[in-house]
């Protein structure tokens, strides 16, 4: 899975680039990239996806390795009505420790061991033991296999005290129960004897002649006991009986140590590192066993693989990102200080917005965007560059723009007007919307900025609100530790900006433009880039 994420708190811009470069990629041939987001979306983002019917990309908080990042061991799950023999053949010829036991809706349930097997053997010393494990009849009978004389519909039964008939004494004859077993040689005159006592139940160990079992069998008709002939030994049959058990009788249910296929490799490390067991249940999140993990897969995880679209800073991407594999980086921003571990592909053109550069990169390879994408990635271009407007719009925005609206069916005045119309409306958003709109930190130097911009149509819509506003921005920086928080307020229709100011530097950033200290906002005509216009006049003067 490769997962094409934008900034956080995303604008347009980054949204529908990503969106148009997971589709560019599965034309490609890449078929497992997922467009994704890790903010929410702004008003105007919504009305360009719902007005191209196109969902809003898949939200992700980080990008940590999980434990569905490790390669699981095929594991073998077993019912809890699995004998301990079939379970042990299958630890035997699979090699596994331990084995997950699942009920009938395979949730998983518990976990029998190696050492819960030997155990219950060892553990084996009285006649009994069939009983106090819930023993059925009829998984007696498939673990000996036995062969049924008489009594097919009998087998359904629990199975009570293990006899010998041989060392029956005659006190212990009137105590002998309906569901007790009775072992009895392969001599006929035994077992028609032996149906006389209490019990359902004759196993016929040793063989008997063939034409003494139609005889059995009537006879077991007579006395409605079911016999059923085993063609093992006495030594063999008191082994195999034993392990007739059910493992859900013996399985371990509390204190169990498995993980769910979502949680963090971080956070189960020390839980494997520290217990005595070698391998792990994976579930998934309905508790369905998954597979099985080990210590030794703590160093062989797969990285969770990202490409980067319209930002290449660490303070603006997603969480995680240092145990990631970045693959590519397709920006139109300076550069910043993402590192990675091997060389990867980086896409940085000076233009106006990363849709321009995804769209060219359709056209590069011969491809045209359907409608849908095509109208996406021509309203990111027309939001990024203030309707072509922006002293960071370059030709190669327009042209491109332009070639996307007529696949789109789109007039590039009209329909940008309305989406910047309904993303420019602060009236109905509280100040700390406002401030987290469009939000960004920077690092110049030793300062620690955030910067917010945001769109209006009627700069009075902040009156009733800046008092407000600037107590957020103030607890903002206070948060935060930044050295300054900046508002920038773009009105539309006057093509400038309003700036806000607060932080401990906040009279440094009103010199960088020329702001004079007793006043709390400015307006800066012609000012509405925050990459061209904003960020170099502070570089120059911090």
């Amino acid at each position: 899975m490769i997962y094409i994420t934008g900034h956080k708190n995303p604008d347009s811009d980054s949204i529908c680039a990503c969106i148009g470069y997971a589709e560019l990629k599965k034309k490609l041939g890449w078929k497992d990239c997922i467009p994704c987001r890790i903010g929410h979306l702004n008003d105007e983002t919504r009305f360009i996806l719902n007005y191209f019917n196109i969902d809003p990309p898949q939200f992700i908080e980080n990008v940590k390795p999980q434990v569905s990042d490790m390669d699981y061991y095929p594991t073998e799950t077993i019912s809890e009505n699995t004998t301990l023999k079939h379970a042990w053949e299958i630890i035997r010829e699979k090699g596994q420790t331990l084995l997950p036991v699942s009920d009938e809706t395979d949730t998983f349930k518990g976990i029998v061991s190696v050492s819960d097997i030997t155990q219950t053997y060892i553990s084996l010393t009285d006649n009994d033991f069939l009983e106090k494990y819930s023993v059925s009849i009829k998984a007696i009978v498939e673990v000996l296999e036995g062969q049924v004389l008489y009594g097919e519909d009998m087998l359904n039964n629990k199975a009570g005290k293990l006899l010998v008939y041989n060392n029956i004494k005659w006190n212990e004859v009137p105590h002998i129960k309906s569901n007790d077993i009775i072992l009895v040689s392969g001599s006929i005159s035994n077992v028609i004897e032996s149906m006389e006592y209490g019990t359902g139940y004759i196993f016929v160990v040793g063989g008997i002649e063939e034409k003494d079992e139609e005889v059995l069998a009537r006879y077991a008709a007579i006395k409605n006991k079911a016999v059923i002939k085993m063609n093992y030994d006495f030594l063999s049959v008191i082994r195999l009986i034993s392990q007739c058990i059910p493992v859900g009788e013996i399985m371990k249910t509390e204190n169990l140590i498995f993980f769910y296929e979502n949680e963090y490799i971080d956070q189960i490390k020390d839980i494997m590192l520290e217990s005595r067991h070698r391998y792990f249940p994976v579930v998934d999140i309905n508790k369905k066993i998954v597979g099985t993990i080990s210590r030794k897969q703590l160093i062989t995880y797969k990285k969770k693989q990202v490409i980067l679209i319209d930002h290449n800073e660490i303070s603006q991407t997603v969480e995680g990102i240092e145990q990631a594999e970045i693959l590519e980086i397709i920006d139109h921003h300076r550069l910043g200080d993402i590192q990675t571990g091997n060389p990867i592909y980086v896409r940085n053109n000076p233009v106006g917005s990363s849709s321009t550069i995804v769209a060219n990169m359709y056209f590069e390879n011969g491809l045209r965007p359907d409608r849908k994408i095509a109208g996406i990635l021509c309203a990111a271009i027309i939001s990024d560059t203030l309707l072509l407007k922006s002293p960071t719009c370059t030709e190669v925005d327009i042209n491109t723009a332009k070639i996307l609206a007529e696949i789109a069916e789109l007039d590039i005045e009209s329909f940008g007007y309305e989406m910047l119309k309904v993303g420019a409306s602060i009236a109905r958003k509280s100040p700390q919307e406002i401030l987290e709109n469009d939000i960004k930190e920077y690092n110049l130097g030793k300062y620690k900025f955030s910067i917010s911009q945001i769109n209006t149509m009627d700069l009075s819509e902040l009156d009733e609100k800046r008092k407000e506003l600037k107590r957020v921005m103030l607890n903002k920086a206070e948060q935060g530790n930044y050295h300054g928080v900046i508002l920038v307020v773009t009105d539309l229709l006057k093509g400038g900006s309003e700036l806000i100011i607060e932080g401990h530097e906040a009279e440094r950033i009103k010199s960088a433009f020329g702001i004079s200290h007793d006043t709390e906002s400015i307006f800066l005509e012609g000012v509405v880039s925050r990459k061209k216009q904003i960020i170099p006049r502070l570089t120059m003067h911090m």
